[in-house]
């Protein structure tokens, strides 16, 4: 990646979510390694699952002073400061609000609270397909979620109140 003129990186992480999925991978394979005969069967899917641990160990999120880059399944996606037309705010999908309501009010937990690691942040309503509409964090641990949300609020402007989308 390279950075534009005056621009800062101030957050640089890998999803958990491709860390897990890399994990898996390495002990399928090693698993497949010592428990099968390597014929082309089971060569074919140790092949398959190594590398689907090395195209999910390339993804990365990064967070300048002024873009955005998200990189999935050697698809990356960038937003700029420029490119926003509204503010950035929190937002529920009503399929997921629909799935983990039920959860929620079952723990008793605050609704803010609760969905701070299951929202996405919306960014652009439409756009083509290069620019990042929305960051889904449910894709990175809580750790990460709230770094990259204190991050967001304080240079990006992010509204930290959760909305639904209708």
């Amino acid at each position: 990646m390279n950075l534009i003129q005056n621009e800062k990186i101030l957050y640089k992480a890998k999803p958990f979510n491709s860390i897990q999925t890399t994990m898996i991978s390495i002990i399928l394979s090693i698993m497949c390694l010592t428990l099968f005969s390597l014929t082309s069967t089971y060569f074919a899917m140790l092949t398959f699952i190594m590398l689907l641990g090395v195209i999910r160990f390339s993804d990365y999120l990064i967070i300048t002073n002024q873009r955005i880059i998200l990189r999935v399944f050697l698809t990356t996606k960038c937003i700029s400061i420029e490119q926003l037309d509204v503010p950035l705010e929190l937002t529920i999908e009503p399929f997921t609000y629909q799935k983990y309501e039920w959860q929620r009010k079952l723990l008793g937990q605050d609704l803010q609270k609760f969905w701070q690691y299951r929202a996405n942040i919306q960014f652009i309503e439409n756009s083509d397909r290069k620019t990042l509409n929305q960051l889904r964090l449910s894709l990175f641990s809580k750790k990460q979620t709230n770094q990259i949300l204190e991050i967001l609020t304080q240079t990006w402007n992010l509204d930290s109140n959760i909305k639904r989308l209708n």
